[in-house]
């Protein structure tokens, strides 16, 4: 089993929250992800910066516009790309080499973010 595959998912929206499974808090981050994106977030990934790829989801449900959710990942380093796809799967938004050993929240808005628009059809 991919070590990712282990996290907790806390999801706060509209002031519910719905539990994952737990790492063991010495080998973990803890992280809130804000939504200013203006638009809903359906998919969150957030990885290690060495790895070549994005791994699996972490979220459960849609994060809102104007919503949060708190992530837990294992702990691989400090510096982590995050990667949230909209609401119509053909775009994201990307923050890359986040140090959430320092930053435990983050905001991903318009301003702070790469914007990346995927072909049709992927």
């Amino acid at each position: 089993m991919n070590a990712w595959a282990a996290v907790l998912i806390t999801t706060i929206i509209a002031g519910v929250s719905q539990p994952g499974p737990l790492p063991p808090a010495d080998q973990s981050l803890s992280v809130t992800l804000k939504n200013r994106t203006g638009v809903l977030i359906r998919r969150i990934y957030i990885t290690p910066v060495d790895r070549e790829d994005w791994g699996y989801m972490l979220n459960r449900d849609n994060l809102s516009i104007r919503g949060s959710i708190e992530i837990r990942v294992l702990r691989n380093g400090c510096r982590y790309d995050i990667r949230a796809t909209l609401d119509s799967g053909r775009y994201e938004r990307q923050l890359m080499n986040v140090d959430l050993c320092e930053t435990r929240t983050v905001t991903l808005g318009r301003k702070n973010t790469r914007f990346v628009e995927r072909p049709a059809g992927y």
